[in-house]
């Protein structure tokens, strides 16, 4: 018995309906997390941004950091010539949001931020460093591979 090129067509017409509905089955189901939350909010403080970057970029003295894996501490040297510091540190993990927290910046001894790592789960974090110095704001993105020793 012959089937027909009527019943072919039909037979593929049906197979590519089921192929589409599996792939939007599939694509519904699966989940989808934003590197922020409020992303809409942080794009219209884009130019505010903009601005604490070039202020950065003038420094004389640029925001450094330090890890050490023997004392499990990151430690953030910000310029010399500022008296009044103040703002965030944000320690953002890219492969898992629940790790991310966030440290004040006060005024400290010689312009230094000591923040204690031994809690931080090991590879890559970014520091996204937004601070005030007399007044003027800046901002800095740092990459950072935690490596505890055990």
């Amino acid at each position: 018995m012959k089937i027909g090129w009527g019943y072919k067509i039909t037979i593929l017409y049906v197979g590519f309906v089921l192929m589409m509905l599996t792939l939007v089955f599939m694509s519904v189901n699966e989940g989808v997390t934003l590197v922020t939350d409020n992303y809409y909010e942080k794009d219209l403080k884009y130019n505010d941004h903009i601005l604490k970057l070039e202020n950065s970029k003038l420094l004389d003295e640029d925001v450094s950091v330090k890890y050490s894996a023997i004392n499990q501490t990151v430690t953030v040297y910000f310029p010399k010539q500022f008296g009044q510091l103040s703002g965030q540190i944000q320690f953002f993990r890219p492969s898992d949001d629940r790790e991310d927290f966030v440290v004040d910046i006060a005024n400290s001894d010689h312009n230094t931020l000591e923040v204690n790592s031994k809690d931080m789960v090991n590879g890559l974090w970014k520091m996204k460093i937004d601070w005030q110095g007399d007044g003027t704001k800046f901002y800095k993105e740092e990459i950072l591979i935690i490596q505890q020793v055990s």
